[in-house]
């Protein structure tokens, strides 16, 4: 919850400041809703992104409209290949590129829900992977990486121990 609650912060903050560049009234708020939906994967970002188009051609030019889509569609595209696997995933302590791979998994198998259940479970499975002797070195690979070194030291000297 913690990192769906700093990915709609930064989703937010990034909104905010694109909206106020480009001169988009009552930006603050669009960029609070945008966060809020944001948590849907896929859907919340284009429903927000309608709302804000229709308040943007409402209240200034249909270049304005084009400018903020645009933005839009990079914020997008930087949350979900950026934002969503590293904070995330680093709140549950699971590699990027395997959250990034188990939402899309997720998503194929279960649609909407399973995006939202993916990581989940994913840690699940990594705490599981941790606590078993045998599937430590899975554990190890679902890991994000870790500066000190000390499971892969654990891991090694556990393999050299066996010899």
């Amino acid at each position: 919850m913690i990192g769906l609650l700093l990915q709609m912060l930064i989703v937010s903050t990034l909104v905010f400041a694109a909206l106020s560049i480009i001169g988009v009234k009552y930006s603050l708020l669009l960029a609070i809703i945008t966060g809020v939906f944001n948590v849907l994967p896929y859907i919340g970002i284009f429903t927000s992104m309608l709302v804000i188009a229709l308040l943007t051609f409402a209240t200034t030019s249909f270049t304005h409209v084009l400018i903020v889509t645009g933005a839009l569609i990079i914020i997008h595209l930087i949350d979900s290949n950026f934002i969503v696997p590293k904070v995330v995933g680093s709140k549950v302590k699971v590699n990027s590129l395997f959250a990034m791979m188990a939402i899309i998994v997720g998503e194929l198998i279960w649609g909407i829900s399973g995006m939202f259940l993916a990581i989940p479970i994913l840690a699940i499975c990594k705490i599981v992977m941790d606590r078993v002797k045998e599937l430590k070195p899975w554990g190890y690979l679902l890991g994000e990486e870790d500066h000190k070194g000390d499971t892969y030291c654990t891991i090694r000297n556990t393999i050299s121990s066996k010899k």
